[in-house]
């Protein structure tokens, strides 16, 4: 049994530009692992695909990222609120000729041209937390030599600093990474968990992984995103 509930979030409203991998498999495990849990929580709530802000549709909901979509994150350069005035596309026309945010995605564009990595990992386990909130990740592991920019990130948070002094917004987690395969979303006011016996399974597909890892690729992409990478046109040239 799980030691606790599933805490489900209640989404942020906010627009993202973030440089991220976006991960690809000729593994059929990497959706039929996500699956095996997915066809556990159908007969408790609304599974949906993510899909632009459909998520918004439903008081509780389990949303699951498209193929096309599962990814990790390097770095989050910047953030913005979005308020009541405006809605996504709108923010994201108006940053679009503003100059402080033109000026952000060319600092991106530098910081990625000296991240040099083979753009492969593995799959090794699912997340295995005490208590699952919000989300289940698998936990991808690049190799030691593709990590060695993170042992030098005084110059990309020196880099960062010359956008936003909010610095501690990156994230960079060590040689592995996690992508976000299940997200558990609530738009009720009230907080909302979920009591099901998820970890059996889990533990079944971590053995699996254990003895043979899934192999990925990845694109490094600058890219801007509400939370859950389900909007459109996500990709910054």
């Amino acid at each position: 049994m799980n030691p606790y509930f599933i805490k489900f979030e209640k989404p942020k409203e906010e627009l993202y530009l973030t440089i991220s991998c976006l991960v690809k498999s000729e593994d059929k495990r990497l959706i039929s692992s996500r699956d095996r849990i997915i066809k556990l929580l159908e007969n408790k709530l609304s599974v949906i695909n993510l899909d632009g802000e459909n998520y918004k549709d439903y008081e509780k909901v389990v949303a699951k990222y498209k193929e096309d979509r599962l990814h990790f994150s390097l770095m989050n350069l910047l953030t913005y609120e979005i308020n009541e005035n405006f809605d996504f596309e709108t923010l994201r026309e108006g940053l679009e000729v503003n100059d402080f945010f033109i000026k952000a995605k060319e600092k991106g564009k530098e910081i990625m041209s000296k991240i040099k990595i083979k753009n492969e990992g593995e799959i090794k386990n699912i997340y295995f937390p005490q208590a699952i909130e919000n989300s289940i990740a698998y936990n991808v592991y690049l190799n030691d030599e593709d990590t060695s920019f993170i042992k030098s990130f005084n110059y990309y948070r020196t880099g960062i600093k010359e956008i936003d002094n909010n610095s501690n917004k990156i994230k960079i987690h060590g040689d592995n990474f996690a992508i976000n395969i299940v997200r558990f979303i609530n738009n009720d006011n009230k907080d909302y968990y979920l009591k099901i016996d998820l970890y059996k399974e889990i533990e079944k597909i971590n053995f699996d992984l254990r003895k043979k890892p899934i192999k990925v690729t990845f694109d490094l992409e600058l890219v801007v995103s509400n939370p859950y990478l389900s909007n459109n046109n996500i990709f910054i040239k």
